[in-house]
């Protein structure tokens, strides 16, 4: 059976323009034929025409062509986050580019999200306004037109854009809250850098878990701060971890974007995205309680 849950963005839709929404490869008439069946609940009682409110729980019957849908919807490895009419923020997991790396390559965020929006027939282009790196974890905020991109990507400009995230790393740390203001090389020159970072949590065989804040943007600017500092990331087969404890994947996920809406500016619009599930696995091993590894409530201060 699957489960969806009505988001904030999506409150007043009816069932059928969530649907087409969320997986809008699917023919009307299929999607028209389920409804009439009766199969489909909403808040355990049969789903009906009515406008769908923040929270609503819809459960999909179990069927092999449903889930085939679900699997095959371009955005199924990448859940929206949230939305409105300038811009979307995508969860993209670990080892999927955010652009694409070679000529002809579509498995990559950038080219699902294209897909998802022409099977909607949006009237914009829409790209990402930011990266992370291919390793990383976290939310993508990408603009829709050419409006909304040049406002969005101003506010990485003034750094009114926070971009939060958590860390497993292996090291001494003697002050449990500073900044690393340390210049890196970046485009030929030397040139400014600064990371903030919090204690979160203190694990066994010196595995520390760090939230981290990015106030300028430099190539893997956290990766080459903490290494520098003698607090080389787990995974981080690159820069100065030449036994990664976890080996499949960097433990480092964006776990925060926090901004103004470009629609109203007095408006913050935070998105939090929970960390994965084998970060979670890894930071247990080492000791992290569960209690520290919930970011969603009570870590929206300073880093």
């Amino acid at each position: 059976m699957t489960i969806w849950h009505v988001q904030s963005w999506e409150d007043g839709l009816t069932l059928q323009e969530l649907w087409r929404n969320r997986l809008p490869q699917a023919s009307q008439g299929y999607v028209a034929k389920l409804l009439k069946s009766g199969k489909i609940q909403c808040n355990g009682q049969r789903a009906g025409a009515a406008a769908l409110k923040h929270g609503d729980c819809i459960c999909l019957p179990t069927s092999t062509r449903l889930q085939e849908l679900c699997d095959t919807a371009p955005l199924h490895r990448s859940p929206i986050l949230w939305e409105d009419r300038d811009f979307v923020v995508l969860l993209k997991p670990c080892a999927l580019a955010v652009h694409p790396r070679l000529a002809g390559d579509r498995d990559n965020l950038l080219e699902h999200a294209r897909q998802h929006y022409a099977l909607l027939k949006a009237p914009y282009k829409i790209a990402p306004v930011h990266r992370l790196d291919l390793e990383t974890s976290g939310p993508v905020l990408l603009g829709k037109g050419r409006a909304a991109l040049g406002d969005l990507g101003k506010l990485f400009q003034r750094d009114a854009l926070i971009k939060g995230y958590v860390a497993l790393v292996r090291g001494p740390l003697e002050q449990e809250e500073g900044q690393i203001s340390l210049p890196l090389l970046h485009k030929g020159a030397m040139r400014p850098a600064r990371t903030d970072y919090r204690l979160l949590a203190r694990g066994s065989q010196d595995i520390i878990l760090l939230q981290l804040r990015l106030h300028t943007g430099r190539y893997h600017q956290i990766r080459r701060h903490l290494n520098q500092v003698g607090l080389p990331i787990l995974g981080d087969k690159r820069y100065g971890n030449q036994k990664p404890a976890c080996p499949h994947r960097l433990m480092l996920h964006c776990h925060r974007l926090c901004f103004p809406s470009p629609g109203e500016p007095s408006q913050q619009i935070d998105i939090r995205a929970p960390l994965p599930k084998d970060f979670r696995t890894l930071a247990r091993q080492y000791g992290i309680a569960p209690d520290d590894l919930e970011l969603s409530s009570g870590q929206s201060g300073a880093p």
